[in-house]
């Protein structure tokens, strides 16, 4: 079967997404200690962490480090193998506590849009994506969740569908759906790749990769204000 453009260009983002650790600061922190380093600072300071810890892997590193608008920061590993070690629940908490700043773990996601899906679909419900995985095929834990793309208190009187953003958590699961859709309450529905590179949380609003069903913010935040 020839790849598609679309296959391809999720294949390469999620390439480059396994072989990088977002670190965000903690919601409480009020100082963040990375937020004046420059990117050669950062790769310094993460590399040192790495030699810092009990547990080693043999050849692991960073290659580079990079600031995000939020505070958070985005570290590329050398390696997949780099990666998926560091990944590790054990190895990352070991990591952030070498790293000495009050930082926490974000996984990253590949997110996708499925179109007309009825508004009674319980999106925040981890189960409704357990089952969605089963019945098209994808393997469990491939879908991370969903959101709707517009606010609820935006729909229109009487609007029964309505768009939402599926993020995955790996480009085999992202693909799989881009090429064969996925079934939901026994319809199927077509999935296309997002045009919306950068995700924004429908509750605190913040574009620092985080979902809804997971945002720590305690109030929800008018995304039109």
């Amino acid at each position: 079967t020839t790849m598609t453009a679309e296959q391809a260009s999720v294949l390469a983002r999620g390439a480059r997404m396994r072989r990088q650790i977002l670190l965000d600061k903690a919601p409480d922190l009020m100082i963040d200690t990375m937020a004046s380093l420059s990117e050669l600072e950062l790769k310094t300071k993460v590399n040192l962490s790495l030699r810092l810890m009990t547990d080693k892997l043999e050849g692991a590193a960073f290659v580079g480090a990079r600031r995000l608008q939020n505070g958070g920061v985005i570290v590329d590993c050398k390696d997949d193998k780099t990666a998926e070690w560091v990944k590790k629940p054990e190895v990352m908490k070991q990591f952030l506590a070498a790293l000495g700043s009050t930082c926490v773990y974000k996984p990253r996601y590949i997110d996708l849009v499925a179109e007309r899906i009825p508004v009674e679909t319980e999106v925040a419900d981890e189960g409704t994506w357990r089952v969605v995985e089963a019945d098209s095929g994808i393997l469990a834990g491939g879908i991370a969740g969903g959101r709707w793309i517009k606010a609820q208190n935006r729909r229109m009187p009487g609007q029964t569908v309505a768009h939402i953003m599926l993020s995955f958590t790996d480009a085999d699961a992202a693909n799989h759906a881009i090429d064969n859709g996925i079934f939901l309450k026994g319809k199927h529905y077509q999935v296309r790749k997002s045009q919306e590179e950068a995700r924004r949380c429908a509750k605190c609003q913040k574009y620092d990769g985080h979902l809804a069903f997971n945002c720590k913010s305690a109030v929800d935040v008018c995304g039109r204000c």
